[in-house]
């Protein structure tokens, strides 16, 4: 039974790890889009321009940089739960 107990508990741990959250955004042609659990450190290309969500469950911010590469320096940081109209060409999320 004990076994049983620490199996199921250690399961529910790393699952509950694996769910990084997500990022909402609008993309330039005004359609919704999601960024489904953004790894953190990692930079992603992507284009966004207008309502914008950080829905992080690790408690990360979302930085949002006007390039490519997340180059130069961030036009808005977005702390978990956080929402506002940017515009954007990268995000990366804090790294661990």
């Amino acid at each position: 039974m004990v076994l049983a107990v620490g199996a199921l508990l250690g399961s529910s741990a790393a699952a509950h790890a694996a769910d990084l959250g997500m990022i909402l955004y609008t993309t330039p042609a005004g359609k919704r889009a999601t960024l489904n659990q953004p790894e953190p450190g990692r930079c992603y290309t992507l284009s966004g321009a207008g309502l914008t969500s950080n829905l992080s469950l690790v408690g990360k911010t979302a930085h949002f940089y006007p390039k490519a590469r997340c180059a130069g320096a961030p036009v808005a940081d977005l702390g978990p739960g956080k929402r506002q109209n940017v515009r954007f060409s990268s995000l990366r999320v804090d790294a661990d």
